[in-house]
């Protein structure tokens, strides 16, 4: 009896030494699988919740670098606009002034030679005039000296005439 005693007492430990070796390494397993689920509950949950947060930040980012250079663009296009136009208007307003200056330059000789001829005919006039008066006068001298005469021949003659 000795013997089964034996064989019973180490199969017993053995036995035993086997289901704690089962137990301690189910636990090991168990450690292990739940130590793996939490690490990838925090990785789930930081790609999860952190990746979006911060993918939208940087696009934020982004979307904000792209809208200045966009601004900048388009303030650089409005103030050549403005360069060009005013550019523009400066040489309308140059050839309009130009234009206006040949216009008036013209309209002013035209003037000028109209005024020159209303000139020369009023020279013609009065030399007219002059010359007529001359005439005039040279004919009312004649008769104030006939007048003259006139009396002086009826003054000698002692006859006046009233």
């Amino acid at each position: 009896m000795e013997t089964n005693t034996v064989t019973n007492i180490v199969y017993s430990v053995v036995t035993n030494l086997q289901t704690q070796l089962d137990y301690s390494l189910i636990n090991k397993v168990n450690t292990f699988y739940d130590s793996a689920w939490t690490k990838l509950l925090w990785v789930l949950g930081l790609f999860g919740v952190g990746l979006p947060i911060i993918v939208s930040f940087l696009q934020k980012q982004a979307s904000d670098r792209e809208k200045e250079a966009i601004n900048t663009i388009i303030r650089a296009a409005v103030d050549e606009g403005k360069r060009t136009a005013h550019d523009d208007i400066e040489k309308l307003v140059n050839e309009v002034k130009s234009q206006l200056s040949l216009q008036m330059q013209t309209e002013l000789n035209i003037h000028k030679n109209s005024l020159k001829e209303t000139v020369a005919e009023i020279e013609k006039i009065r030399d007219v005039i002059l010359k007529n008066d001359s005439c005039a006068h040279a004919h009312i001298r004649v008769l104030y000296i006939k007048k003259l005469l006139s009396e002086k021949k009826h003054s000698s003659c002692r006859c006046r005439r009233d």
